[in-house]
């Protein structure tokens, strides 16, 4: 199986597979999973968003600051 890979502003992300997710509303949704390290502190952290690959969360957990551009 060959691995999906895509790149953002120099940042490489594997895909990982998709998650079950409960919205605040109480809706099921999937999201898709996308290894990666932070472009803060290299710790590696999986990305969780909802369809297309488009402007994927840079940081971890531990070094996100809302609103702040890497």
């Amino acid at each position: 199986m060959t691995e999906i890979v895509r790149m953002h502003k120099g940042q490489r992300y594997v895909a990982v597979g998709q998650f079950d997710h409960v919205t605040k509303d109480g809706r099921e949704i999937q999201l898709n999973g996308w290894l990666s390290h932070c472009a803060e502190c290299g710790r590696p952290f999986v990305a969780k968003m909802v369809g297309e690959f488009v402007f994927p969360t840079r940081r971890c957990e531990r070094c996100a600051k809302r609103g702040v551009r890497t």
